[in-house]
C-alpha cells in the first residue's frame, strides 16, 4: 500500500497536464514549477532514450522564452543510438565564410543533409579553428535533424542575437542566473589578463583558441579554465607547427632543470606525436641499462602524470592517465612498464627544483592537448561504429 506521504510525493513531481499542453504551444518551460522542470528534463531524455545523468541538454532563453537545447552528450549519444554515419561532406571558403556541408545516413537508411557556417577571421590558426568549428557544427545539426529533432544545438547560441544561457538547478529545477554567451565579465578578466601575460599574445587571440563560449556556461571555475587552457595549448602548439619550430624528439630533458622558466619560447609545448617520439627515443636509450624500479618510484611517476591532468573526479583521472600512458608508452598501468618507461614519464612529467619535484608545465600543456586530441579520436571512432 502507498501511504500518503508517498502518494503527495509522486503528485508533486509529475507534470500537469495542463501546464505541459501550454509548454508545448508556447514553448516556455518557463511556467513550469521547479520541481515540474525536474520531470519535464527527465521525460525529454527518456523519450529520446539519453542518459539524463550525462546532461544532454541545457536551457537557454530565446526571445523571452525558456527552452532546452542539445549539448555535445546529447548528439554524442543519439549518433550512437541512430548510427548516424557521415557519407559525404563539402568545405568552402567564400566571402570571408567557412561553409561545410555534410550528408549523413542514419542506421535504418534515412538520409539528410546539413551545414555548418563560421566566420572566418582571416588569421592562419584562426580560420583553421573555424573550418573545425564549421565541421563540428554540420555534424551535430545534420545529427539532430536526421533523427528528426528540431532541437537548437550549442553550436548555434552564440550566433543568436539576445540569446542567454540559463543556468538551471539541475536537482531542484530552480532557475540560477542567465547570461549571454560570451568571454566577457569579471568571470573571465582575471583569466584573460594572467594567460596573455604568461603567453605574451593578445586577449582577441587567445579567445580565437578557445572557441566556442557557449562550450563554458554550463562548467564550474576550475573546470572552465582546465577547458581553455587545453585549447589555448593546442592553438600555441599548431601556431608553432605553422612556423616550423615544433621540436621532434631532441631529448633535451637531460639537461638541468634550473631554466625551467626561461625556456626559448616556441620550442615548448610539442605536438603529441613529437612528445611521444621523444619519450621514446628516451625509453631505447634507457633500456640497455636494465633499470629495476620500486613499486614506490612506480607510484611517484604515477602521481607526476595525474598532476598534469584536470582536476576531476579520481575514476575520470585515472581514465585519462591510462589514455595518456597507452599512447605514450603502449601501456596503461604503471605495472605493464618497464623501468625505462618508468623513469622515461617521470622525467617527461616533472621537474626537480629547489631540493623538490614539481609539475613541468609544459609537460602539463602537452598532456592537455594529447588527451583533447586522443578523446576526439575516440568520439570519432564511435561515429563511424555501425
Amino acid at each position: 500500500m502507498t501511504d500518503a506521504g508517498e502518494l503527495t510525493k509522486h503528485e508533486s513531481a509529475t507534470v500537469d497536464t495542463n501546464v505541459l499542453e501550454q509548454v508545448v504551444v508556447g514553448g516556455d518551460l518557463a511556467q513550469l514549477t521547479a520541481r515540474e522542470r525536474v520531470e519535464y528534463y527527465s521525460q525529454v531524455c527518456k523519450s529520446l532514450a539519453l542518459n539524463p545523468l550525462t546532461r544532454p541538454f541545457a536551457y537557454i532563453k530565446l526571445q523571452g522564452r525558456l527552452t532546452l537545447y542539445a549539448l555535445r552528450g546529447a548528439t554524442d549519444q543519439l549518433r550512437r543510438i541512430h548510427g548516424v554515419s557521415v557519407e559525404d561532406m563539402r568545405i568552402e571558403q567564400a566571402g570571408g565564410l567557412v561553409t561545410v556541408t555534410l550528408s549523413v545516413t542514419t542506421g535504418d537508411g534515412r538520409k539528410d543533409i546539413e551545414v555548418g557556417v563560421v566566420p572566418l577571421p582571416g588569421a592562419p590558426i584562426g580560420d583553421a579553428n573555424a573550418v573545425m568549428k564549421a565541421v563540428t557544427k554540420a555534424k551535430r545539426r545534420a545529427t539532430l535533424s536526421a533523427v528528426g529533432l528540431g532541437w537548437l544545438d550549442e553550436t548555434e547560441a552564440e550566433t543568436i542575437p539576445d540569446a542567454k544561457i540559463v543556468t538551471v538547478n539541475e536537482d531542484t529545477g530552480e532557475i540560477e542566473s542567465e547570461q549571454a554567451a560570451s568571454f566577457e565579465g569579471n568571470g573571465w578578466r582575471g583569466f584573460f589578463d594572467t594567460a596573455a601575460a604568461k603567453t605574451g599574445i593578445s586577449v582577441q587571440q587567445l579567445k580565437s583558441y578557445m572557441g566556442d563560449p557557449a562550450d563554458y556556461a554550463h562548467l564550474s571555475g576550475n573546470a572552465k579554465s582546465d577547458l581553455a587552457k587545453q585549447r589555448i595549448s593546442v592553438g600555441l602548439d599548431a601556431a608553432m607547427a605553422a612556423d616550423g619550430v615544433s621540436e621532434r624528439a631532441e631529448g633535451r630533458r637531460n639537461a638541468p632543470p634550473a631554466d625551467t622558466a626561461h625556456r626559448a619560447r616556441g620550442r615548448r609545448p610539442e605536438t603529441p606525436d613529437a612528445v611521444r617520439a621523444r619519450i621514446q627515443a628516451a625509453v631505447a636509450t634507457l633500456e640497455p641499462n636494465n633499470i629495476q624500479v620500486s613499486d614506490g618510484e612506480r607510484g611517484a611517476m604515477t602521481g607526476a602524470l595525474e598532476s598534469l591532468l584536470p582536476d576531476i573526479a579520481p575514476a575520470a583521472r585515472a581514465a585519462q592517465r591510462h589514455l595518456l600512458c597507452r599512447y605514450l608508452v603502449g601501456a596503461e598501468s604503471s605495472k605493464e612498464m618497464n623501468g625505462a618507461q618508468v623513469r622515461a614519464l617521470a622525467n617527461w612529467a616533472q621537474d626537480y627544483v629547489d631540493n623538490q619535484y614539481v609539475p613541468n608545465q609544459d609537460a602539463k600543456a602537452e598532456a592537455g592537448q594529447i588527451i583533447v586530441w586522443l578523446e576526439q579520436e575516440e568520439e570519432d571512432a564511435a561515429t563511424r561504429t555501425p
